[in-house]
């Protein structure tokens, strides 16, 4: 399943869940709350040598808007979130903490089938006189949290955090950044946003933004510090809407190497305010209203 594809585990023994709410500042936000659970379980067996124990360890966090059960808003934008978070569209009926509860009940299971599967071929390899690949088995974690990052003017955006570690050098971090229209739960595109033909400005200012940000002077030096394919870098659906800025983010491997983590690029809105929709009021409200904020800032 997507992001979880390459994971078929989790178990446990030790299980926290809470729930609390987020209050809504004025009517220009949406009311959020959040549901939380963590669990860990280590793999004890006489017939895994003490070098061998294992763990597994999941924590997950999400954030969704109060009253999806009965807002329609509400429950559309809960639907994305727990479509993107968990990648499973048998969890679209649920409501988002029922949804945790049967993505985590299924990882067990999963992890559970994996164990017994590893344990029975570690026993085939001791049978045959070899020494059972290290593989096999080995510690796994995996965390997922939601943020709100910026519920206002008509927007909600929300940074989601995953990383998952099955082995090998190094857990994989990934980000997704969603950002949504209060008047209509439907998740904002860059279609939403810009113009037909908008790419070549967009990917422009994102270029020229890493560069001011890192302190190059020619994109050459972007190479060498690690950055890859910018001749056919384009706009990523991975971005938020927050005041008067557009922050787009490029995970490992996408524009750079792994050393440099989660690429993420703020380009002001003006900067490219001769290709935005003039049609899209949601983005449009959000610059008048960051132009007034600020004209009222220069009079103080």
């Amino acid at each position: 399943m997507g992001y979880y594809s390459s994971r078929k585990s989790f178990a446990a023994l030790a299980f926290a869940a809470a729930a609390f709410f987020i209050t809504s500042c004025g009517d220009k936000s949406v009311s959020l709350e959040s549901y939380s659970v963590n669990k860990v379980m280590h793999v004890v067996a006489s017939d895994i040598p003490d070098s061998a124990q294992t763990y597994f360890n999941i924590s997950l966090s999400l954030v969704f808007p109060k009253g999806a059960a009965s807002d329609s808003v509400a429950a559309k934008i809960s639907k994305s979130i727990i479509l993107e978070a968990y990648d499973d569209t048998t969890l679209l009926k649920l409501s988002p903490k029922e949804a945790t509860d049967a993505f985590l009940a299924s990882q067990m299971d999963s992890y559970k089938d994996e164990i017994s599967f590893a344990r029975q071929r570690r026993k085939e390899f001791i049978k045959n006189g070899e020494n059972p690949p290290a593989f096999l088995l080995h510690n796994s974690e995996l965390s997922l949290k939601t943020s709100s990052v910026y519920n206002d003017n008509g927007i909600l955006s929300l940074r989601m955090e995953k990383s998952l570690y099955d082995g090998g050098a190094h857990s994989l971090p990934m980000i997704k950044l969603l950002s949504y229209s209060h008047k209509t739960g439907d998740r904002i595109f860059l279609e939403d946003i810009f113009q037909e033909g908008y790419e070549p400005k967009v990917r422009d200012e994102i270029v020229a933004a890493i560069m001011r940000d890192k302190g190059f002077e020619a994109e050459e030096q972007m190479l060498m510090s690690g950055y890859f394919g910018l001749g056919t870098l384009e706009p990523t659906q991975n971005f938020l809407l927050k005041e008067d800025t557009i922050t787009f983010l490029y995970n490992p491997y996408e524009i750079g190497s792994y050393s440099l983590g989660c690429v993420e690029v703020p380009v002001a809105l003006n900067a490219v305010s001769n290709v935005l929709r003039a049609d899209n009021q949601t983005v449009t409200a959000l610059i008048k209203s960051q132009a007034k904020e600020k004209k009222e800032q220069d009079w103080k």
